[in-house]
């Protein structure tokens, strides 16, 4: 039941349901889910929604990887349909209250949130339910609204005084609407863009090149001038030319719009001719006729310019996805999702007294938290270089720039990123021409005999991006640094030469941070082993992941330049890095020393060569090699492991005080403890830092991927379905409910945006049969959507399947199994993911009765789904195309 109110020009929907108990039939459950997000899409988006439903589902207490739609302050575990009312807010972007309460002065046990009691009782005061049998209290009548109306809501509580005649409570909720002013942007004019679009078309290249080609001969420089002055005459002839080359961009169209499509420019203007007639000829058969005929073919043709920019979207991200390039695939999400709404900016004071609305007040407050941010004095102490063994100088690193390297540096550019203050991006050295890339080398050439660059290159715009939590924090803001582009060449001229002759040699193998080849992937796989592992060989396993407080942000930058001295970079190369400083990073993997001389860790005796299948191969001890693993990185992020808890607090003290050293702090808080127990049940104890307790927890996420102390991956499924839920809702107005857009394209979306997120991490999952039924059903229930039919249609699963064009949820993880199977056989034999692979615990044994499926058990049973003998898979694997199309 539904009912619309006009609040003085608000419009405001209420809607009240009632959700099939536990017990009810699967396909009674569907059918009042999909009635509620019938509803729900109805209902247009500057409207406002109230939901008050007993849903009879628990959402469990906690919220992690729910924040954005719940509270922490659930009660009892989620069951099934308690996940069903989650993915339920996740899809429509909605709110549930009762989750999120806490009253000033008041415990958290004394808030009321009971929903249904059948006896009156003193004792409980959270819960709403007590059931009649059990005398169990439950939570699972709720008040559901949009996420951006959490701002009207004031309170939510249970009014448990209320006689409604139900054995329910009564749940009320005080909300203030606010009349919001229409936003209007404040602040100086931006500076003008260059219509980089145009160069998508190869005769704008061309002509681009040759302007270009033309002022850089004319360009007159004075003899003697400074590396800044003839940038500054550089950088101005640039921008004038590609302004008056390609001029600035047109209004904002839809995404699919293509304004360069003559087509299309034609059959608009035969519209406005056609309509032009009717008007002047007061609507004659024959006008009103040429009309509907101009509407039609427009419509058709844009029609195709959706299907076609869908489709190709589509094609990126799952090329993407393929590759892993976590931060393409990204980038294409924040296409396909559209701009989002953005309203003015407010900011807390300092110390949280004031909220600041106008723009200098707000800039000051920029201001004043990045000056604190950027400026942490932190310094590497003298003892902590001298333990550093100094390297052989790299003499090769202090050679003029060629022009090979600066061709490959600007080809190496991302295309469509924001350029620095000088406005020039990417795309315009890359197609301004030869003799703008002879300029630039020889621009290049200058400050490296000068020894400093132009101070244009060094300067940031800094822009900030919401992270989560209170919007008007600035610390939930991430802060991005807008560098000019000429700047970034030059910088990664220095950054080749180091990943060349430096990085091999100084950074570990368990670091996979900020190094090609390598993702985030390996390092998820190499712990889900580990873990796999020690389970199967009756080992504990203590991990520690530690969080680092700012932790690119607090380098000593004196000390960093005396470690690349140390680590062989030459003095005239060092200088040239130290004058580029706040375009580079820092890479924790300096810590390495701290743990020189220390035996505490996992080991495991590895044997590359030997046959995956086959365990009689480890007996032959001397082929096989002992490998010490105490660390997995990327980046900053760090996870440590040992067996017990003498080895792990060992090497937490060691990690502390080398961080210590370098001028790092541990996140106390945000530092915890995972502990996998063995058969025996060991007692867990507290690990510490510099006598702090750190805590823990019974599961973790460790670049975006959930483990948890038994080493089962439920947890993570249920956290990426919550995932991908939030990701499908994003799309039902955009892409779902658009009728102009194909079938065959929207499940090509699907698959690429989607199940993408689902999956992700995939390839380390050890699944059983119900994992696979568990995702199926949820990717079918998200198509059976999208077809916009129900259970009541009696339509199969193969025949939705076929009209969305995308394969079952088994042939998926398959798919991901054996590609990422075959990209670890594909490995050097000293990466460590393949070390994992390939190899045993050194200590331990198996347990008695039947085992736990095993990684190495799903490949082989994969392998037999798809008919590949076990005795040439290896083989094959080495093979990329062929062994792709085996496993296709």
């Amino acid at each position: 039941m539904s009912l619309k109110l006009d609040i003085e020009g608000v419009l405001l929907n209420v809607v009240s349901g009632y959700a099939p108990q536990v017990g009810c039939d699967l396909e009674e459950k569907v059918r009042f889910w999909s009635e509620l997000d019938e509803v729900m899409e109805s209902i247009p988006t500057g409207e406002r929604v109230v939901i008050g439903a007993d849903f009879n589902g628990h959402v469990g207490e906690g919220n992690r990887g729910d924040e954005e739609v719940m509270g922490k302050f659930g009660v009892k575990e989620r069951n099934f349909e308690g996940q069903t009312v989650v993915d339920f807010a996740k899809r429509t972007w909605t709110w549930l209250w009762l989750t999120l309460i806490f009253r000033r002065g008041r415990s958290i046990d004394s808030i009321n949130m009971n929903t249904y009691s059948s006896v009156k009782s003193v004792t409980c005061t959270k819960q709403g339910l007590m059931h009649p049998r059990s005398k169990h209290w439950h939570m699972i009548d709720f008040i559901i609204t949009r996420c951006r109306e959490k701002m009207d809501f004031h309170s939510t509580r249970v009014m448990r005084g209320a006689n409604c005649w139900t054995d329910h409570q009564m749940l009320r909720s005080k909300v203030a609407f606010c009349l919001r002013e229409k936003y209007s942007k404040q602040g100086s004019k931006k500076p003008s863009k260059l219509n980089i679009a145009k160069l998508n078309a190869i005769d704008h290249r061309e002509s681009l090149a040759r302007d270009m080609n033309d002022v850089i001969d004319k360009l007159d420089v004075e003899e003697g001038s400074s590396v800044d002055q003839e940038w500054t005459a550089l950088q101005q002839v640039v921008f004038n030319t590609t302004k008056t080359s390609l001029g600035k961009p047109n209004r904002r169209h839809q995404d699919w719009f293509d304004p360069d499509d003559q087509k299309l420019l034609q059959l608009l203007n035969n519209r406005d001719q056609a309509h032009q007639k009717v008007l002047q000829s007061r609507s004659t058969r024959s006008t009103v006729a040429a009309y509907k005929v101009a509407c039609r073919q427009l419509q058709q043709h844009t029609r195709s310019l959706k299907t076609a920019w869908w489709d190709r979207k589509a094609e990126e991200l799952q090329g993407a996805a393929d590759r892993n390039d976590m931060k393409g695939f990204y980038s294409g999400l924040k296409e396909i999702w559209g701009p989002q709404k953005k309203g003015p900016v407010q900011l807390k004071s300092a110390d949280g007294q004031e909220i600041f609305s106008d723009n200098k007040r707000v800039l000051e407050r920029w201001s004043e938290h990045f000056q604190k941010l950027l400026n942490v004095p932190g310094e590497i102490e003298p003892e902590a270089l001298d333990n550093i063994q100094q390297r052989t100088i790299k003499t090769c690193l202090d050679e003029t720039p060629s022009m090979d390297e600066t061709m490959k540096a600007i080809m190496g550019l991302k295309d469509g990123k924001a350029p620095g203050g000088d406005g020039i991006p990417a795309e315009v050295w890359k197609h301004g021409g030869t003799n703008l890339l002879v300029k630039l080398h020889q621009l290049i050439h200058k400050a490296w005999d000068e020894g400093s660059v132009p101070q244009a290159w060094k300067d940031a715009t800094i822009i900030t991006i919401y992270k989560k939590g209170d919007r008007t924090d600035c610390g939930n803001y991430r802060g991005i640094s807008l560098l000019s582009v000429a700047g970034k060449v030059f910088a990664r001229i220095l950054l080749d030469r180091l990943s060349q002759h430096i990085t091999p040699e100084v950074v570990p193998e368990s670091q996979c941070g900020f190094r090609s080849n390598r993702s985030t992937i390996d390092m998820i796989f190499s712990l889900r082993q580990i873990q796999e592992k020690c389970i199967e060989q009756d080992q504990p396993l203590y991990m520690v992941f530690v969080d680092f407080t700012k932790a690119f942000d607090t380098v000593g930058r004196t000390g960093l330049w005396k470690l690349l001295r140390k680590y062989g970079c030459p003095e005239k190369f060092t200088s040239m890095i130290e004058s580029l400083h706040t375009g580079m990073k820092a890479n924790v993997t300096m810590l390495e020393e701290a743990f020189q001389g220390m035996k505490d860790g996992v080991y495991i005796q590895s044997r590359p060569d030997a046959d995956l299948f086959n365990t009689t191969h480890f007996k032959a001890r001397t082929k096989s090699t002992l490998v010490l693993i105490r660390e997995l990185l990327f980046a900053d992020d760090s996870a440590l492991l040992a067996h017990s808890p003498q080895e792990i607090q060992r090497i937490i003290n060691a990690f502390s005080d080398a961080s210590k050293k370098f001028g790092l702090k541990i996140n106390i808080k945000k530092t915890e403890v995972l502990y996998q127990p063995n058969s025996s049940r060991t007692q867990e104890v507290d690990v510490r830092v510099d006598g702090n307790i750190l805590n823990s927890v019974p599961e973790f996420t460790y670049l975006g991927s959930t483990v948890t102390k038994d080493g089962q991956i439920d947890a993570e499924i249920q956290r990426r379905m919550a995932k991908a839920s939030a990701s499908f809702g994003r799309l039902h107005q955009r892409l779902w409910n658009n009728h102009h857009v194909s079938m065959k394209v929207k499940g090509k979306i699907y698959r690429a945006v989607v199940i993408s997120t689902l999956l992700y991490g995939a390839e380390s999952w050890t699944v059983y049969r119900r994992h696979v039924k568990k995702l199926h059903a949820f990717m079918m229930r998200h198509l059976r959507s999208i077809l916009k039919i129900t259970w009541i249609d009696k339509m199969t699963n193969k025949e939705i399947l076929d009209r969305t064009g995308l394969p079952s949820m088994e042939d998926l993880l398959i798919r991901k199994n054996l590609r990422w199977t075959g990209h670890l056989m594909r490995m050097p034999q000293d990466r460590l993911p393949k070390q994992i692979l390939f190899s045993q615990l050194h200590v331990g044994h198996r347990k008695r009765g039947r085992p736990r499926l095993r990684y190495k058990d799903t490949i082989k049973r994969n392998l037999k789904q798809r008919n590949i003998k076990l005795e040439s898979w290896a083989k094959l694997s080495k093979q990329r195309s062929e062994w792709r199309t085996a496993v296709t």
